[in-house]
């Protein structure tokens, strides 16, 4: 369950529904906290993806008064465009995360380097 789990959050998919889905209570569900832990998850399948190819992790400056989802969601932009990933399809799935427009412009305008 565990690995399912993951997989879709991965994947974009809403968290709601899983909340629904899964939750006994998702009226109560610490939504703070499990938005930490799925920013958890990307900087880890981040850290993950990077190692696999050969690349090294290092500790970096701080980034500021930049929350670590939309840090995260940054490097994210950035390592898909420069994949050549069509930034229509970046949009698309950022929006399926819930992410504005006028949001997804001004995180990508941060242009943060993705993780070597």
């Amino acid at each position: 369950m565990t690995q399912l789990i993951g997989l879709y959050v991965l994947a974009g998919e809403p968290l709601d529904a899983l909340l629904d889905a899964l939750h006994p209570e998702p009226s109560k569900a610490d939504k703070e906290r499990l938005h930490q832990a799925v920013e958890e998850l990307w900087r880890k399948a981040g850290q993950l993806a990077t190692l696999v190819r050969g690349g090294i992790i290092r500790r970096g400056p701080s980034t500021g008064d930049i929350p670590p989802l939309e840090h995260a969601t940054a490097h994210f932009i950035s390592d898909q465009l420069s994949k050549g990933t069509a930034e229509a399809e970046i949009r698309e799935v950022l929006r399926k995360r819930g992410y504005s427009q006028q949001e997804i412009t001004r995180l990508k305008n941060l242009k943060l380097e993705p993780p070597q």
